[in-house]
């Protein structure tokens, strides 16, 4: 997995010129993370096996990830890898 600074860095600087506070996570499945190696706070491993079929419970668990721990947040933005923000 890249570091999100590599995979989305026009995203990076316009919220730190901006000076908006921000944080990111990685959302796996299970058939994806080896658990031992993602221990970081930058990591959400979900309780399915990470296929595009299982899009929708990728989905339902970042939603629910939100509402628990970011619930302070103003707003909530899911992207995919080969998505570019500009």
């Amino acid at each position: 997995v890249k570091p999100f600074t590599e995979i989305q860095p026009n995203l990076i600087q316009e919220m730190e010129k901006r000076k908006i506070n921000f944080a990111y996570f990685f959302l796996l499945g299970k058939s994806e993370a080896h658990i031992e190696t993602y221990k970081s706070d930058e990591y959400i491993v979900g309780d399915f096996e990470d296929t595009y079929d299982n899009l929708i419970l990728k989905t339902k668990t970042s939603y629910e990830y939100f509402e628990q721990y970011c619930n302070k947040a103003k707003y909530y933005l899911l992207m995919d890898d080969d998505v570019t923000f500009s």
